[in-house]
């Protein structure tokens, strides 16, 4: 107001010069100036003898939730209206939906016919053939498991058969050939040729019981051994959809191909679920409902909060302007004395949080800081504006 003053009375000695009237010199008033500082930084309390800092701050939900509708529609139903108190589980909103409840009654209708009784009875009959179709394939295999260990036993006997009667045939053919120069009436020599020829024939069966014993062939076997394995897995499969449409649980990778298509109907449904209730609103707690952004028949965009719920009994304080100087001082447990100043009074907290996310406020560096309240004053309503007084420890 002085400066104001000085202005004023210099104004009037230049209007009334101005205007040619002479007017007699008045010594001006010694104006004081005064330091204002202290107006500049009424947003941000001063810290008292028994505090370690100060800062302003407001009262926060413990619980908000922001809803929106995950797919997009037409709204259909409101439930509420702002100020109202819901329970956890209530519809608030829902879209129009028409279109997802048909898609999920399809998905449960096909999941009901692979799961009906004749279903049922189908899986049976499967498990019932599988087992004998790996009855079979065992039979088929064992059995020339069986015959291929007896032709190797076979086999090694009739190959020592052989070097026997190689080693005789020589020995006879050594025989003979004493008699080379004798005439072919001779005794000794057609002894001789007897022997060589009952060596020869011998031979000739040992080969054959060789080619006997040579029929099993290794990769007949390898087929064999394969089916078996086939018949087994395909009875495991069918044994898991028969247990899962008994009541049990499918194999989290089912293999089998009627498991597969049970599973794929399973998860249809489910997503079919999934989409008609993300077109519906649900309270996620007891609260009221502080804002509504959405109206019947209005087209609700996916994502766009409609609903806004809060806590209105469970408050925290956040401040909003602690500067990088005085966080220093502030330690999580600190007791603090906030004032509500819509209410005038004044409660305790502690210091439960610090944020290590520096923001910036009018060009100063500031760190949030959440407080819990030993005791919530009647009337405190979130969004109310407080100062807090850290206390010094």
């Amino acid at each position: 107001m002085k400066f104001k003053i000085w202005f004023t009375l210099a104004a009037a000695m230049m209007l009334l010069s101005a205007c040619g009237v002479k007017a007699t010199p008045t010594q001006l008033p010694t104006v004081m100036l005064q330091d204002n500082t202290s107006a500049l930084n009424q947003g941000t309390p001063t810290p008292s003898s028994s505090s370690s800092a100060a800062a302003s701050g407001v009262l926060v939900s413990d619980h908000q939730s922001e809803l929106a509708f995950l797919s997009s529609s037409n709204v259909k139903t409101l439930n509420v209206s702002v100020g109202q108190s819901v329970k956890t589980g209530d519809l608030l909103a829902a879209l129009d939906s028409s279109a997802l409840q048909i898609q999920l009654d399809q998905a449960n209708l096909a999941a009901a016919v692979l799961t009906s009784p004749l279903a049922v009875s189908n899986a049976q009959k499967t498990v019932a053939d599988d087992k004998a179709d790996l009855d079979s394939a065992q039979g088929t295999y064992y059995w020339w498991l069986d015959l291929q260990k007896q032709s190797q036993d076979q086999m090694s006997k009739a190959n020592a058969d052989m070097i026997v009667a190689k080693s005789d045939l020589k020995d006879a053919q050594d025989n003979y050939n004493k008699y080379d120069e004798a005439p072919d009436n001779q005794k000794d020599k057609a002894i001789a040729y007897q022997k060589i020829y009952a060596v020869q024939q011998r031979i000739k069966d040992i080969q054959n019981r060789i080619n006997l014993y040579s029929i099993v062939d290794p990769l007949q076997m390898a087929k064999y051994k394969a089916a078996v394995d086939v018949a087994k897995a395909k009875l495991a499969d069918d044994e898991a959809l028969l247990t899962a449409l008994n009541g049990g649980e499918l194999p989290q990778t089912p293999t089998g191909t009627s498991s597969a298509q049970l599973t794929q109907a399973r998860l249809n449904a489910d997503l079919a679920q999934v989409n008609l209730k993300n077109s519906q609103l649900i309270a996620p707690f007891d609260g009221t409902v502080a804002e509504i952004d959405l109206s019947v028949g209005t087209f609700m965009p996916a994502g766009k909060t409609g609903i806004t719920v809060i806590d209105p009994l469970h408050l925290h304080v956040e401040t909003t302007d602690l500067s990088e100087r005085d966080v220093a001082n502030v330690k999580v447990g600190q007791e603090v004395a906030v004032t509500i100043k819509p209410l005038n009074q004044t409660t305790k907290g502690k210091v439960t949080a610090i944020s290590p996310q520096a923001d910036t406020l009018g060009g100063d560096v500031v760190y949030k800081t959440f407080i819990q309240l030993d005791t919530l004053p009647d009337g405190a309503l979130p969004g109310m504006s407080v100062t807090v007084e850290f206390l010094a420890q």
